[in-house]
């Protein structure tokens, strides 16, 4: 699936767990869970870009994940009605796999972004060149004749050569754009997919805590 049709899916999940959740009277409850705790380190982050700061974060976020486990776990299996239990258990567990499907196919889109780029070649960076040669000794030429043709000749070789380099630094840039593209993607999409699930098949199931 393409990134935007997900995203539609994912809207419309998002409708119909809505709707679940509050036919089940936990909206203040899933509210309090979104919303998220109160930060760790609010008045003591360490410096931007510390090896400390780094570690700070990726503990705020463990930390934020369990909260939010925690209360939407308490909140759905307080429900009585079994059957809407189930029904938000399997919402919100087919959250989570779109989630991971959706950053997928992002990882999918910078690979074919990237080899694209590289498919493209430099070649381009030449021709460039080229064309400003042929381009200044048609005009000499037209000009001055021969003198103009050789003087020509000269222009658009140093011209060519300058415009020869822009435009493989561009290249180079272009390739470097995609890989980092390429490496954020990949990131977000290892990181979503290591996330502890909420709720297990076993429970999504049979509605039970295990």
């Amino acid at each position: 699936m393409k990134p935007d049709d997900i995203e539609k899916e994912q809207i419309i999940l998002a409708k119909e767990l809505d709707a679940l959740i509050n036919s089940a009277g936990i909206s203040v409850e899933i509210e309090k869970a979104r919303e998220g705790p109160w930060p760790l380190f609010l008045n003591d982050m360490a410096p931007l870009g510390s090896e400390e700061h780094a570690q700070q974060i990726k503990t705020e976020d463990e930390y934020e994940l369990d909260y939010y486990k925690r209360k939407i776990r308490k909140a759905y299996f307080s429900v009585q009605d079994i059957e809407l239990r189930k029904q938000l258990i399997k919402k919100e567990r087919k959250a989570k796999r779109l989630q991971a499907q959706y950053f997928e196919a992002r990882v999918l889109i910078a690979r074919q972004e990237l080899k694209n780029t590289k498919g493209a070649g430099n070649s381009g960076c030449y021709y460039i060149a080229a064309l400003i040669s042929i381009i200044t000794v048609s005009l000499g030429y037209a000009f001055f004749s021969t003198p103009g043709a050789i003087a020509g000749a000269v222009a658009g070789y140093f011209l060519g050569r300058d415009a020869e380099e822009n435009a493989l630094k561009l290249y180079k840039l272009s390739i470097s754009d995609a890989e980092e593209s390429l490496r954020e993607a990949e990131k977000i999409w290892q990181e979503i997919k290591s996330m502890p699930e909420i709720f297990t098949a076993e429970e999504e199931f049979g509605g039970e805590s295990v």
